[in-house]
């Protein structure tokens, strides 16, 4: 399996986020990003206008950079937020998929194109005869 995306193309996007993590970790993000969207039905290229769009790569690169920025001890631990003046922690759900997309910039811009574009957005219909 090829990647969708490359190693420089994820550190370009985001220099301040990848600067800590190693080109082999990165990588494996990448390769899972890969399957991800993959299953996830993206086309290769979108028209949008006059303009080819390279939504796989778009996607795969959004879904790496939300997948390393999960791997913060917060995020781990599944913190959304944390008040230092009177103690205070709030907890979000793993559960819900969309709602761990959320979690991040990046995440939120892969949902957007899932929605937008792959199986996301499409209405899944069942006619039952009677």
């Amino acid at each position: 399996m090829n990647p969708l995306t490359t190693l420089e193309e994820v550190k370009a996007t985001a220099p301040e986020l990848t600067s800590d993590k190693s080109d082999e970790t990165l990588t494996a993000l990448i390769n899972d990003a890969t399957i991800q969207v993959l299953a996830d039905g993206f086309p290769e290229y979108v028209n949008q206008g006059r303009v080819r769009v390279p939504i796989q790569e778009l996607a795969t690169r959004y879904m790496t950079l939300h997948l390393a920025s999960m791997d913060s001890e917060a995020s781990a631990k599944g913190i959304a937020s944390e008040k230092v003046s009177v103690i205070e922690r709030t907890y979000r759900s793993k559960i819900n998929v969309q709602g761990w997309l959320n979690t991040s910039t990046w995440g939120q811009m892969y949902l957007r194109l899932y929605k937008q574009f792959a199986n996301g957005g499409r209405a899944h219909v069942a006619v039952i005869q009677h």
